[in-house]
């Protein structure tokens, strides 16, 4: 499978004298922006401030939003992930 490797990566390889041999996604779009979403609760923490039940409402609602977002991930076809990728690379000689 042939992936587009993004310039920052491109230039990231570059500058340490590694040449790719392969950078691949590791999971596609939908299931990363599916995590994301489903972690939106504990990035958005905890205060005291009154707001509590309506964050506790926020975390439920994002988790199911993820759920529904993640049961797209059959549909994608390019597997294009716009977070996580796995890089093999070799020093020259």
């Amino acid at each position: 499978m042939a992936v587009a490797v993004p310039s920052a990566h491109e230039s990231e390889e570059i500058r340490v004298g590694l040449e790719a041999s392969e950078i691949a996604p590791m999971n596609d779009a939908f299931s990363a922006i599916s995590q994301l979403t489903a972690d939106l609760g504990y990035m958005m923490g905890h205060n005291p401030d009154g707001y509590g039940d309506q964050r506790d409402i926020i975390v439920r609602m994002m988790v199911e939003v993820a759920s529904l977002i993640g049961s797209f991930s059959d549909f994608g076809t390019q597997w294009i992930s716009p977070i996580s990728f796995s890089a093999e690379a070799i020093r020259p000689n």
